[in-house]
């Protein structure tokens, strides 16, 4: 959004009425529903704006990632049922395992809220 990209120090109430301006006063409490643990340290008040923007990027690529992989489970089934190979098993068990190396993935991005005040993370 073009009034918090030019301005870092806009606060909560700068953020509503702007969005409110443009039509979108719903947009800020649909977001902060989509929030489900409160582990995503960079979507939390008082993350610095670089972490904020870490975490919506990499939270963004694991949703096209997992419904990517979604759909590739489908097919995987679909082709197991019509045709029981080994070849289409092999298939259906790494699109499985693919999708559980998504589940637990945190934002293990060097320097991850360094900008924020956190203690720097050695992996």
């Amino acid at each position: 959004m073009d009034v918090f990209a030019h301005d870092h120090a806009v606060g909560r109430e700068e953020l509503d009425s702007a969005l409110a301006t443009r039509g979108h006063e719903t947009l800020r409490p649909r977001i902060e529903r989509t929030i489900t643990t409160p582990s995503v340290f960079g979507v939390q008040p008082g993350a610095a704006p670089d972490d904020v923007l870490l975490t919506w990027k990499q939270l963004l690529a694991l949703h096209r990632q997992c419904n990517s992989l979604l759909k590739e489970l489908k097919d995987a089934e679909s082709a197991l049922g019509q045709d029981n190979s080994k070849a289409n098993f092999d298939w259906l068990c790494d699109v499985k395992a693919r999708l559980a190396a998504i589940d637990g993935t945190e934002a293990l991005i060097e320097g991850f809220g360094v900008s924020s005040g956190r203690p720097a993370r050695s992996l």
